[in-house]
């Protein structure tokens, strides 16, 4: 009986903090594929925060965010990649905080197309 007589007022001002917030900040990731490149990228309301990426297992030497000293920007093109399906993880830490992943699904590389031949420039 003591503890339903604390919970209850607990409970009324938690409700009343929750209504007086602010809307929380959006935050997404994407990942695009095209020829021989992986476009990756960070959207986000907060002001600080930086993204981690890792296509196949493998941590890519870069960190996205919105600015600073070894940041890559919010997106960043990867070159140079190889054909075919590849798994792509986007992890972002918020203001500090252990980051969270907001993608992980694969993405469709393409082959770039082959320099033009023929006999034009005959």
């Amino acid at each position: 009986m003591r503890n339903s007589l604390l919970a209850a007022p607990l409970f009324a001002t938690a409700l009343m903090l929750a209504g007086t917030s602010t809307a929380a900040a959006e935050t997404t990731a994407n990942a695009i594929g095209g020829p021989e490149q992986i476009t990756v990228s960070v959207n986000s309301d907060e002001k600080y925060w930086v993204g981690l990426v890792q296509v196949d297992g493998h941590h890519q030497d870069f960190v996205l965010g919105p600015g600073g000293e070894g940041i890559v920007g919010p997106s960043y093109v990867i070159k140079n990649v190889r054909p075919g399906s590849h798994h792509v993880v986007i992890t972002v830490g918020i203001n500090g905080g252990f980051g969270d992943t907001m993608l992980d699904r694969n993405v469709e590389v393409t082959k770039a197309d082959a320099p033009p031949t023929g006999s034009a420039g005959r």
